[in-house]
């Protein structure tokens, strides 16, 4: 059913109705793929009399992210469960391009079959909590209601500017004065969490969520030092340029020794794994092109899908995302001291070009996580926290 909902302007209902009725009834069964943020049984007469499945679609591309609308799928699931229309609804399923970096959405999923309609979020995630980490503490709760008012609030990717192909007009794609709820709140949120450790350092679950936080918090803080960069070019402020410029790379630099402290976040596994299966060197080389294809661009050179499945990983940011940065930022300097325009054009050009090379590289990275990550997360988080 993704068709109804992406290619809405079409599926009209004579179309909708054209096709669903193609089939006789009882023969298919419909998936509502997106139904935590655009449920298009709603709009379709629960597709015509046929068998249909509730589904959340969750990630798309894999991307790490911090999210899951939580809220949404809850009080979605259950307005189709206690409606008079919801027609021949027959299951549930999470229907997702990945199923990494946010397990509290499909414990909330797989729990829902088995709750009240009028489940306490609040009491509910404060229980989850102490279920991954094997212990109630009151402040690892408070965080979890703190990011249920906010990145567990959003049904869909937020995403990082840092993933995305530098330009001088990416303004308002995910600032950190642009986010969908209060930055302040989220990194409150992993305050909390931090101040748990004395407790739960030693917990597997708990150092994975403290760095996967604190990568979302500075992954925040990377909107607004992109403005400045901006802002540092157009005024023609070469030293204010300078400063904001040396600011996003070591943001980077720092996001990167942050990831590298967990295997889940080591680009360094995702290529190994791939060279493993190749059974001679034209194979390995093969299988390792395809790795650093699809998390990159793609697709060819000129591929419009493009960071279609960015990853925020050791390796990938200090290898490809921040050189991409550093090309960008140099190119800025150069056209303020030569006194002419940014070519935005021959960049592209030349970036795509550099993008394509490096999908071809056979460069190691590293495959063992490396640092205490509670206590860089911690020291992260003292150093951006004043610049929120």
């Amino acid at each position: 059913g993704w068709h109804f909902y992406n290619n809405a302007e079409f599926w009209k209902d004579p179309q909708t109705k054209a096709l669903l009725g193609s089939v006789p009834n009882g023969r298919m069964i419909v998936l509502d793929l997106h139904c935590e943020h655009r449920p298009t049984w709603e709009t379709t007469q629960s597709f015509y009399g046929n068998p249909w499945i509730w589904c959340i679609i969750q990630s798309f591309g894999d991307q790490v992210s911090l999210h899951g609308g939580l809220p949404q799928i809850a009080a979605n699931l259950n307005k189709a469960m206690t409606s008079a229309e919801r027609g021949k609804l027959v299951g549930t399923g999470c229907i997702m391009e990945g199923l990494g970096w946010n397990p509290v959405v499909y414990d909330l999923m797989n729990d829902l079959m088995w709750q009240p309609s009028n489940l306490d979020l609040e009491e509910w995630i404060s229980r989850f909590a102490a279920r991954r980490y094997g212990v109630h503490h009151e402040r690892a709760a408070q965080a979890w209601r703190q990011l249920l008012e906010t990145a567990y609030s959003q049904p869909r990717q937020i995403g990082s500017i840092l993933c995305k192909r530098p330009r001088l007009d990416l303004g308002g794609t995910n600032k950190s004065t642009h986010l969908p709820y209060s930055a302040e709140t989220l990194r409150n949120a992993c305050q909390n969490l931090v101040d748990a450790a004395d407790a739960l350092k030693e917990i597997s679950t708990y150092q994975y969520d403290v760095v996967h936080l604190t990568r979302q918090v500075l992954c925040n803080r990377a909107g607004s030092i992109y403005d400045d960069v901006v802002a540092a070019f157009e005024s023609g402020d070469q030293e204010k340029l300078e400063v904001a410029g040396a600011r996003l790379l070591e943001l980077m630099a720092d996001l990167d020794t942050l990831l590298a402290t967990r295997e889940e976040f080591l680009l360094g596994r995702w290529l190994e794994d791939a060279k493993r299966w190749g059974t001679d060197a034209d194979e390995t080389r093969l299988y390792e092109w395809n790795a650093r294809n699809q998390i990159t661009l793609w697709g060819p050179r000129d591929s419009v899908l493009h960071d279609y499945a960015a990853k925020q990983w050791s390796g990938l940011m200090r290898g490809f995302y921040r050189p991409r940065w550093e090309q960008f930022v140099q190119g800025l300097r150069e056209a303020l001291e030569d006194g002419v325009p940014f070519d935005a054009e021959s960049f592209e050009t030349r970036i795509r070009s550099w993008e394509e090379q490096w999908t071809r590289g056979t460069e190691p990275y590293a495959t063992q996580p490396a640092g205490d990550p509670v206590a860089i997360s911690m020291r992260m988080l003292e150093k951006y926290a004043t610049a929120l």
